[in-house]
């Protein structure tokens, strides 16, 4: 066996010949010796193959980015952590999976689901809005800042006049305020520092004179690659859409009252009955038509079937901080 092992020489110590530093014959690798056979000798350990170990060690340590030195016991088990986990990473707990500190990891870790991530920056300072609240009413052009308590901040604007808010900002009355970049939390602040607030002014760096607009957070997201229809890596989240739902069908006015709907003037979501039968006279109505129905199924324009929506288990998420 080669390797980090000294190779054995022979030597002449004291007018005898000796192997030197003396490895098993077998195993070639040191030995205690044959403590009940004084002519079997221990291994001797050069200095020189102290020196390769401590050499290696050092340069071990130097690789994964920490500097080494001769006092610290835990030196390896640091520098081994700061290169799996350099400041900043992120740690991603399943139910049933331990936590960073159960599992061992040294340092400062936060859940992070409910922090700052990525912020959106514009270079104008944000106009004058107030926070969203249920049951108010809001005119046209109203500013509100929304929150979902473990989610995103973002400014909206409303685009018609909002009467009782409901509990839930309805995105389809409301636009966001658009973002002229978005920056990563790394590079703006440390990993210790609080979050941003909406509205901050970031003060030094590229970024210096950018006010804050939103802030994202890793919390109710769905993680996914970037392409497709997801945002570019590190340009924000991607809204929430769904499929048009469509329809029609056409129906006969008999003097103003609501009459017979053709199926055959029906298409999309809808499907009907006629002729049901003679339905009572409404006053002031000369002829009834015939009834009918007018039935809608979203299964014509949208692919059905046995439930397969995702279940949700929430997950936490871990940040090394210090």
């Amino acid at each position: 066996m080669a390797g980090l092992y000294p190779t054995d020489e022979v030597i002449n110590m004291f007018g005898t010949d000796v192997n030197y530093p003396g490895l098993d014959p077998v195993t070639h690798k040191f030995t205690d010796g044959d403590f009940s056979d004084p002519l079997t000798k221990p291994s001797y350990i050069p200095a020189k193959t102290f020196n390769l170990i401590l050499d290696n060690l050092g340069s071990l340590i130097s690789g994964l980015g920490y500097e080494p030195n001769n006092t610290d016991p835990d030196q390896l088990i640091k520098a081994i952590q700061n290169y799996l986990f350099p400041v900043g990473s992120s740690y991603i707990q399943h139910v049933n999976d331990p936590s960073p500190l159960e599992r061992g990891l040294r340092g400062t870790w936060e859940i992070w689901n409910a922090r700052a991530d990525l912020y959106g920056l514009r270079s104008e300072a944000l106009p004058n809005y107030s926070t969203y609240t249920t049951g108010t009413n809001y005119s046209v052009g109203s500013n509100v800042l929304y929150h979902l308590p473990g989610d995103d901040y973002a400014i909206f604007k409303a685009n018609q006049a909002i009467t009782n808010a409901p509990q839930q900002l309805d995105p389809v009355k409301w636009d966001k305020l658009t973002q002229e970049i978005f920056v990563e939390r790394r590079h703006l602040q440390e990993w210790l520092d609080n979050d941003f607030s909406i509205g901050t002014q970031i003060i030094n760096g590229n970024y210096s004179g950018y006010y804050v607009s939103e802030i994202i957070v890793p919390g109710g997201k769905y993680f996914a690659p970037a392409g497709g229809n997801r945002p570019p890596f590190g340009e924000g989240t991607a809204p929430d859409f769904a499929r048009p739902i469509k329809g029609k069908f056409g129906y006969s006015d008999n003097n103003g009252g609501l009459g017979v709907f053709p199926r055959y003037d029906m298409d999309g979501v809808f499907d009907g009955e006629r002729n049901l039968g003679t339905p009572a006279r409404q006053a002031g109505v000369t002829s009834a038509g015939f009834a009918s129905i007018v039935s809608l199924d979203t299964s014509r324009t949208m692919l059905t079937g046995n439930e397969n929506s995702p279940r949700t288990i929430s997950i936490l998420y871990w940040r090394y901080v210090a």
